[in-house]
């Protein structure tokens, strides 16, 4: 009998999210693919006019419940960014964005993506979630500086990839209309 071997977490929450869908493989945790720090708090904390509001309470310096933990998703995500341009070697100390930077320009997004305009999460449960914000780069030969950011969705973001950034903003604003 032959023995196949998943690997990798997108692999592993796919073929989990399958088995659920299929009612296959006997029990899924449903923590799978979940942010287990998120799970506790409710949907109507996680609503986009609720996160709007906490966005700018951070600009404003304002207390409110959740404010650790969003400030803790930020800087996880800003140090991911770090480590991404070290290790990419784009890392610049003096221009790399700063929290407060990031933070305005967050609210300056009003938490919409730059290319498809549609609403991105600060706090979301799902760890793929593509709704999610991303920090895209618009020179990808260059690191996550203040000025070499916009605020997009992930599905976006990973879309992207390397292509130009006027070349795909052009195509997300193109209307194609088809005549018959």
């Amino acid at each position: 009998m032959k023995t196949i071997c998943i690997t990798g977490k997108h692999n592993i929450d796919e073929m989990s999210r399958l088995n659920a869908e299929d009612g296959v493989g006997g029990i899924v945790d449903e923590r799978v693919g979940k942010r287990i720090h998120l799970i506790d708090i409710s949907d109507d904390e996680l609503t986009l006019d609720k996160q709007r509001i906490m966005i700018n309470q951070i600009q404003l310096d304002e207390n409110f419940s959740l404010k650790i933990v969003l400030l803790r998703e930020i800087n996880n995500k800003l140090n991911g960014y770090k480590t991404q341009d070290i290790k990419r070697t784009l890392y610049d100390t003096a221009n790399f964005i700063k929290l407060v930077d990031l933070v305005e320009l967050i609210v300056a997004s009003n938490l919409y993506c730059c290319y498809c305009k549609k609403e991105t999460l600060l706090l979301y449960k799902n760890v793929r979630d593509k709704s999610q914000w991303t920090l895209d780069r618009i020179d990808n030969s260059i690191g996550h500086t203040k000025l070499n950011v916009v605020i997009s969705c992930l599905k976006c973001n990973l879309r992207r990839g390397v292509i130009n950034y006027k070349k795909f903003v052009f195509t997300k604003e193109l209307d194609v209309v088809k005549s018959i």
